[in-house]
């Protein structure tokens, strides 16, 4: 019989937060388009990423509104311990939009500016997005983010305002939590 693995358990819990900080800070949409794969013109983006037990897909669709999923499998599900047998572990839903069709997804744009840095500073407690507020390096945009629950089911939202007015640029909504159990 494989490894059995339950999220609920303490260690793999902190398994599962080890694997997001590292992911977040290394192979994540923030680090870069050499770990995206985009899929129909451009209208859709995969991320996929394996570490230690864990592999990571991570698709979205490239537009506004944008939707994805996240999901995170682990090894040795399956009865030879060493492959991936599809159950899910862990997944994160998302939608998100801009609040202005002008504003360009490019590394000068709110995306740029403020989203993939702060995404890049998870915090270690809820790796699951970015931190409950960031700065944009040049002081003019501010990242914010609140959820309710814990890395076994949550739902949160994030903003990027202007730092000066609170004009809205950009939102999101997510949930997740564990959707299947490996024995």
């Amino acid at each position: 019989m494989g490894r059995t693995a339950r999220l609920g358990a303490d260690t793999d819990a902190i398994d599962l937060i080890n694997f997001l900080m590292w992911q977040r800070t290394h192979r994540s949409f923030a680090c870069g388009k050499q770990f995206i794969t985009d899929h129909n013109n451009g209208l859709c983006s995969t991320a996929v990423c394996y570490w230690q037990q864990f592999k990571q897909h991570d698709e979205w669709s490239n537009g506004n509104p944008s939707r994805g999923t996240e999901r995170i499998f682990i090894r040795g599900a399956g009865q030879d311990g060493h492959t991936w047998d599809g159950s899910k572990f862990w997944t994160l839903c998302f939608e998100m939009q801009y609040s202005d069709e002008k504003l360009p997804d490019a590394p000068d744009g709110i995306i740029g500016r403020c989203l993939k840095p702060a995404l890049l500073k998870p915090p270690s407690d809820f790796p699951v997005r970015g931190p409950e507020r960031f700065l944009s390096p040049d002081g003019t945009l501010l990242y914010t983010n609140t959820h309710t629950g814990d890395i076994h089911k949550f739902t949160g939202s994030e903003m990027i305002v202007d730092a000066g007015t609170h004009h809205l640029f950009w939102s999101s909504t997510y949930n997740g939590g564990i959707v299947g159990e490996l024995v």
